[in-house]
C-alpha cells in the first residue's frame, strides 16, 4: 500500500535572554491572531527556513522580522534539534540561544506578535507548564 507523502518543513526556534543581576531572564513573545493558529500563546522567536536559506541564517532574519534585533551568525548558540509530527505535517528544527545586552535591547514587536515579557526559568514554568515544548531547551541554558 503506498503511503501519501507528508508536508516536511524546516523550522528555527530562537531563545532570547539576558542577565540581569546575576539572574537569566527569557524573552517570551505573544502571539497575535495574524496566523489564526495559538492565538494569545507564549513563545520564543520562532520562524520556518525559506528555501535557499541555512538554519542559522533563517534565525537571524526572524530575530529581525520579529523583534527587530541585529544579529550575526556567530551570536547564535545551537541548544539542539526538534522534530515535531502532526498529522501530514513534519518539522524538522533547530533551537538557538542570543544574549543581548540589558542596557541597550529595545524591543520592536512585529504584527505576528502582541506583547512581550522578560522572565525567569521559574516564573516560565508558572506560566507555561512543565509540560511545555519551550522548558527544555531553556533549561540547557539555566
Amino acid at each position: 500500500m503506498k503511503k501519501d507523502k507528508a508536508y516536511f518543513l524546516a523550522g528555527i526556534n530562537i531563545i532570547i535572554y539576558k542577565i540581569v543581576d546575576d539572574e537569566i531572564k527569557f524573552l517570551l513573545l505573544k502571539r497575535s491572531g495574524y496566523k489564526g493558529i495559538n492565538t494569545g500563546t507564549w513563545e520564543c522567536v520562532t520562524g520556518q527556513v525559506e528555501q535557499g536559506e541555512d538554519f542559522p541564517t533563517a534565525a537571524i532574519r526572524e530575530i529581525w522580522e520579529e523583534i527587530a534585533i541585529k544579529a550575526i551568525k556567530e551570536d547564535l548558540t545551537f541548544l539542539k534539534t526538534f522534530l515535531i509530527k502532526i498529522e501530514e505535517y513534519e518539522l524538522q528544527g533547530i533551537v538557538y540561544s542570543l544574549k543581548v545586552e540589558t542596557d541597550n535591547t529595545e524591543i520592536h514587536l512585529s504584527h505576528e506578535h502582541t506583547d512581550y515579557t522578560w522572565k525567569n526559568l521559574q516564573e516560565i514554568v508558572d506560566l507555561l507548564g512543565t509540560g511545555h515544548w519551550l522548558i527544555p531547551p531553556l533549561l540547557l541554558l539555566n
